[in-house]
């Protein structure tokens, strides 16, 4: 998978707050070749301060990734206890591990940071995926 100028992207951050989570921009600028220059992104989910307008920064590229692929959100995916998974919560997909699958297609999802337990609708679940060496790798099950 390439990233190119004008492609959505999910973007990290080291930022207390926002570790482990991932948001969605466009690519404003094609990427070089030296991971140490940083590449412009718009946020889809993320205002600037006066929250009239997409919140646009400069990334360093290692925290920059493709879009996962789809077929990782997909509903025949099994999400079993102790699975790490990424929650769409706060503008965001923020990793967490599933602790108990409850009724309905609901379960709940421990977070570290802060910790805490929160209820989620299947639909606002898909399996965490590491982008590394130019390939996504699924962790293992944690207990």
């Amino acid at each position: 998978m390439k990233i190119t100028k004008d492609c959505v992207v999910e973007v990290s951050s080291e930022e207390e707050g926002f570790e482990g989570a991932w948001f969605r921009a466009v690519l404003e600028e094609n990427p070089g070749n030296s991971s140490r220059r940083k590449l412009r992104v718009r946020y889809s989910t993320l205002l600037d301060m006066d929250g009239s307008s997409p919140l646009i920064e400069h990334i360093e590229q290692r925290f920059i990734r493709p879009v996962p692929p789809e077929e990782n959100q997909q509903k025949d995916v099994v999400l079993e206890e102790g699975l790490l998974v990424d929650a769409d919560h706060k503008d965001g997909w923020w990793t967490g591990v599933v602790v108990k699958k409850m009724e309905d297609d609901n379960y709940l999802v421990y977070f570290d940071l802060p910790p805490d337990i929160i209820q989620f609708e299947r639909k606002q679940l898909r399996t965490h995926l590491i982008w590394t060496g130019g390939t996504w790798i699924q962790p293992e099950i944690e207990v």
